[in-house]
């Protein structure tokens, strides 16, 4: 049995408290979008990631901006 350990920080922790009691329907979107100092937008857009990754769909992206080289050059 292969268990795979995430480590998040204590604010994508309090995320996925937040998302798994709005998907209970325990709070709605905007309440969940208050607790978390987020846009309602936002958290309709964590949902989708979460649901279609789960916790690690919420890990923060890096990107490489404007200015960013490609692997050609």
């Amino acid at each position: 049995m292969n268990k795979k350990f995430i480590t998040l920080k204590e604010d994508t922790m309090e995320r996925v408290l937040v998302l798994e009691k709005i998907i209970d329907q325990k709070v709605t979107q905007q309440e969940g979008a208050d607790r978390l100092g987020l846009t309602d937008r936002q958290v309709r857009r964590l949902l989708v990631r979460y649901k279609a990754s789960g916790m690690e769909g919420l890990k923060r992206k890096i990107f490489g901006g404007n200015r960013a080289f490609s692997k050609e050059m």
